[in-house]
């Protein structure tokens, strides 16, 4: 998520401090405030990254790049999960186990399994 600090209702640490509520989601702000204090805060408690105002595009694409190849590798899975004891799943394969019946999955399929896999306890 890219925020503003600076928006109209709540400021931009009221709705980081909502989504932290969430769970793990990554923040980036960008903001025109550029003053040590309020970076700092920024970053020691909500955000993965604070990119002040002006920016290059370049930059910012670079940030969000970065944040989502370590949000990716850190939701890297086993081949073949056991959700319970009725049910796996292998997203390499594409195919999920249930009470021993193999079941192909659609590329659509797995990745909506995926989604709510990684999404655990909040979906």
């Amino acid at each position: 998520v890219i925020l503003d600090i600076m928006m109209p209702g709540m400021d931009g640490f009221a709705v980081a401090a909502e989504l932290r509520r969430m769970g793990d989601i990554p923040i980036i702000f960008l903001s025109a405030l550029s003053d040590t204090n309020t970076k700092v805060e920024g970053l020691n408690r909500y955000a993965e990254d604070y990119i002040t105002k002006p920016f290059a595009f370049s930059e910012l694409l670079a940030r969000v790049r970065r944040i989502l190849l370590r949000v990716a590798s850190d939701q890297v899975v086993d081949p073949e999960l056991v959700i319970d004891e009725h049910l796996r799943i292998n997203f390499a394969q594409q195919y999920a186990v249930v009470d021993n019946d193999q079941i192909m999955l659609t590329p659509t399929e797995n990745r909506l399994m995926h989604i709510l896999y990684n999404n655990r306890g909040r979906v």
